[in-house]
């Protein structure tokens, strides 16, 4: 879950022309969406 997170957080960060990003719950959840799940590794 943090990972993804992370993820979420970066590229809202990346997308950002501030340099300290500020977002909503709402953008959040909408870039975490665009995270894929983890999946096991074998």
């Amino acid at each position: 879950v943090a990972l993804r997170e992370g993820i979420a957080a970066a590229t809202l960060a990346i997308e950002s022309a501030n340099a300290v990003p500020e977002f909503t719950a709402s953008s959040f959840a909408e870039a975490l969406a665009l995270v894929p799940d983890a999946r096991e590794v074998a």
